[in-house]
Parts: C-alpha cells; structure tokens; sequence
C-alpha cells in the first residue's frame, strides 16, 4: 500500500506541476498570484481563478487524504502530525517555490530517516523541527525561494 500511495503521490505531483506550468488554467493562476490587480487589467477572470485553483487545492487534498487513509487507520487526528509536516516542508522549501516543496519533503523524509535509523526511532518528528530552525537562522525566505522586493 505504501508503494502504490508513493506512486500516486509522484502522478499527482507530476499532475499538479503540469496543470500549473503547462496550461492556461496555469498561467492565469500564476498570474493571479504575482498581481491580482494586473492580470485582471489583462483580462484575467481572477475570481475564477481563485475558485479553480481553491477547487484544484480541494481535490488533491481529498486525494491524499484517500491515500493516507489507505496507510493509517481512520481517526479524528491522524492528520495533525501530516499538517505539521507540510508546514515543515513548505518552510524549507520556501513559500511558493513548487520544486521547492517537493525539495523539502525529499529532505525531510531522508533527514527522518537517517535520523531514525541511526539516532533514536521515537524521537523522528524532533528533526524536521530541527531543520526549521536551521533553515530560518541560515536562510529565512526557505532553499528554493526568491526574496521578494516591493517598490
């Protein structure tokens, strides 16, 4: 289960990059997210915009929490340490950077690993904590973002 979770994990995210970067759905969301107020003078239903991409969010959120579902019994806060985790993730990845993201959670599942194989197995959720900490001393805007510079 946990091998065929990975792989839908990887279509989905191959799916999501390819919806953002390669579509127009994509370049309007982009748009929209760099300046509302631009992309609407450029004929750019924003409010469109954002209802697809709320509804495109939606969907790949039900969609992993099926595949979650698949891996852990169902409870009320089998949730919570997987939100903690993306919030980790988009922290190191930096806000907004997709290869980021996924830089991220590459980092944090091999920094948990190595760190449970060979430190301490109860104590795996202490490092991605850890790297927060790091990565906000050493670079505060996260690895893979830009720091933005308004006039």
């Amino acid at each position: 289960m946990r091998l065929l979770a990975m792989v839908i994990g990887v279509a989905l995210i191959v799916g999501a990059h390819a919806i953002i970067h390669r579509t127009r759905l994509g370049s309007a969301m982009r748009a929209t997210f760099q300046d509302p107020m631009a992309a609407s003078l450029a004929g750019i239903r924003t409010k469109q915009v954002y209802a697809a991409t709320f509804a495109l969010g939606c969907t790949l959120s039900a969609l992993s929490g099926m595949l979650l579902a698949s891996i852990y019994s169902a409870q009320a806060s089998v949730g919570g340490l997987v939100s903690l985790k993306s919030f980790v993730v988009v922290i190191l990845g930096g806000m907004g950077s997709f290869p980021g993201a996924i830089a991220g959670g590459l980092l944090l599942g091999v920094a948990e690993a190595l760190w449970g194989g060979y430190v301490a197995t109860g104590m795996v959720d202490i490092i991605g904590f850890l790297l927060v900490i790091l990565i906000l001393v050493l670079r505060p805007q996260g690895l893979f973002s830009i720091r933005a510079e308004r006039a």
